[in-house]
């Protein structure tokens, strides 16, 4: 056991696939960037948490505290930050106290300031919720073990089966393997139940094989304008109402899932290029594939907001695009020109948006780009 441990999970952004990678039929990618969740852990007197961002909330409790609460009430007003937090570390002492580990109390404190808009308090829509579910698990993991690896198999198994609980199972668990693996990270699986039912060590490997990090050549000098819209939308509501349309509606999304595998196949391609061009005929075939969904659909994926990024982003040469599942709260583009990028952005200020540079996490930088964790 450490007496302190403190480690930092980059957020993300999807680059590509999105809504049809949910179903895990169909690939997606994205990207750790160079901003981060922190959090840290303390030996205590008791278990403790404290959840601490931009949204106007810091939060304190104790473990006892969460299991005298009062009513659903209070379960409700207390922040998604907690719970994403409280629950993996539940699950992790209840391994610990099996094995006779847990003997003393500690404290765990997350900070997810980076994943809020500092004027408004707005959560930004770069699976801050993933962020914090990872850093919680690798968290605990490094406090408690000096080999931190020797909790490989658990963080990963519990990373995934809380986010596809908390999200009602309205996840793809790509957010999760972008900040577990800290890289650049493809989703391109057959079937979520390979994962879910796994019944031996086989199978478990044959799941993390799913979200293949580090094996798709990447140039590092990529740059990602980030724009925040200004619609903070429900996600997993959005994806579940992707998910009745396209059960009810097979031949078109049939149609969108084909379109979604070919822009994203041609994406990583772009991306180890180095060629604009290439970047931005990929991207705009991604954008095309979500513009056809939400022509078919009544999602609301492309917002004025959205129209207008995109406006502003061809008078700079790039192809815009909304990122994610949330559709109407950030947008992105990309290139490989830095000064592009930068004016770009400094437009989007003069415009009213909340916006910024992202780039590949630098924890990415010296990695042997191989091995899952």
């Amino acid at each position: 056991m450490s007496k302190s441990f403190e480690l930092k999970v980059p957020l993300k952004i999807i680059l590509g696939g999105e809504y049809a990678v949910v179903d895990l039929v169909t690939p997606g990618i994205g990207c750790a960037i160079d901003r981060y969740a922190i959090t840290r852990v303390e030996p205590a007197e008791k278990f403790e948490f404290t959840a601490v961002n931009l949204g106007g909330r810091k939060i304190s409790r104790t473990v006892q505290q969460v299991i005298d609460i009062d009513g659903w009430q209070e379960v409700f007003d207390l922040p998604r930050e907690f719970w994403n937090a409280m629950i993996p570390a539940n699950l992790f002492f209840g391994v610990l106290r099996s094995k006779g580990l847990l003997t003393k109390g500690v404290s765990i404190s997350l900070d997810t300031s980076a994943a809020f808009n500092e004027s408004s308090g707005q959560k930004l829509g770069l699976g801050s919720s993933a962020a914090q579910i990872v850093a919680t698990f690798k968290s605990l993991a490094g406090f408690y073990s000096k080999d931190a690896k020797a909790f490989d198999q658990f963080v990963f198994v519990g990373c995934f089966i809380t986010s596809f609980i908390t999200s009602d199972f309205n996840s793809s668990g790509i957010d999760v393997a972008i900040c577990l693996r800290e890289g650049v990270v493809v989703c391109d699986p057959k079937t979520k139940s390979g994962f879910l039912g796994a019944k031996s060590e086989e199978d478990l490997h044959a799941a993390m094989a799913t979200y293949s990090a580090w094996q798709m050549p990447m140039n590092d000098n990529v740059y990602f304008p980030v724009c925040f819209l200004g619609e903070s939308v429900n996600s997993e509501e959005r994806v579940a109402r992707y998910k009745t349309f396209a059960f009810e509606n097979p031949e078109i999304a049939e149609r969108f899932a084909k379109s979604s595998a070919a822009a994203v196949r041609a994406l990583r391609i772009a991306l180890g290029t180095g060629r604009d061009a290439d970047l931005q005929n990929a991207a705009g075939k991604c954008r095309d594939a979500l513009a056809f969904l939400d022509k078919e659909t009544d999602l609301g994926i492309e917002t004025p907001e959205a129209n207008r990024f995109r406006e502003i982003a061809k008078s700079f040469g790039l192809e815009g695009k909304t990122s994610g599942s949330g559709g109407g709260d950030i947008a992105i583009a990309m290139t490989f020109d830095k000064a592009r990028a930068e004016k770009f952005v400094e437009e989007l200020w003069k415009e009213g948006f909340y916006a910024f540079v992202a780039r590949p996490s630098n924890q990415i930088e010296g990695k042997k780009r191989k091995k899952p964790f």
